[in-house]
């Protein structure tokens, strides 16, 4: 009962609101719920700003969806463009005219998908893995529950597949980070951790 995760499109949701603080409450607790398996460990330090976190773990798991995303807009505005459907430009350098809608679509698809995909992907299962994240987790104020979880750690570890490190300068300078990751390595593989 106190092995517990909650999905990344929670985590991540709204810039990654739940980095705000280390503040945590009865609310963010509910944000997860008994599971048998963690796909993710976070392990992160509360003292680095959220946007820090929020672009790491945006990058790790989204950075795939918004490539392929990314593609599809390409495609098919190269197809709209090649069948002529959308305006072209003709460079007199240039022997071919160019879909001027590509260059100017990938870049913001490219980041929206990134950054909003928590947002408005949630169905997206690649988007979704189960992962443990300390405030939702362990409960924050209930001191008893906290405790117990606090002591379990080494089996949310143990149940979780892989561990994703938002490294910083202060990262390896604080005990709980260091055993969070001597933990994992013990239980695991290095090729199971992404820093």
């Amino acid at each position: 009962e106190l092995l517990r995760g909650s999905r990344v499109t929670t985590v991540l949701r709204c810039g990654g609101r739940l980095f705000q603080n280390s503040k945590g409450s009865a609310a963010t607790y509910k944000l997860s719920s008994v599971v048998t398996k963690i796909e993710t460990f976070i392990s992160h330090n509360w003292c680095v700003p959220r946007w820090k976190k929020y672009l790491c773990l945006a990058l790790h798991f989204n950075a795939f969806t918004a490539v392929l995303v990314t593609l599809i807009v390409m495609l098919a505005f190269s197809m709209l463009s090649a069948f002529g459907f959308v305006p072209v430009v003709q460079l007199s350098e240039r022997p071919v005219p160019e879909g001027f809608l590509i260059k100017f679509t990938c870049v913001p698809t490219f980041l929206g998908v990134l950054l909003l995909a928590p947002d408005f992907l949630r169905c997206w299962s690649r988007c979704n893995p189960i992962c443990f994240l300390d405030k939702t987790c362990i409960h924050q104020e209930d001191k008893g529950i906290q405790r117990r979880g606090i002591q379990r750690l080494g089996a949310f570890l143990a149940h979780s597949d892989s561990m994703v490190i938002i490294y910083t300068d202060v990262y390896l300078t604080k005990l709980w980070t260091v055993y969070e990751v001597a933990s994992f390595l013990a239980l695991h593989s290095v090729e199971q951790m992404w820093v």
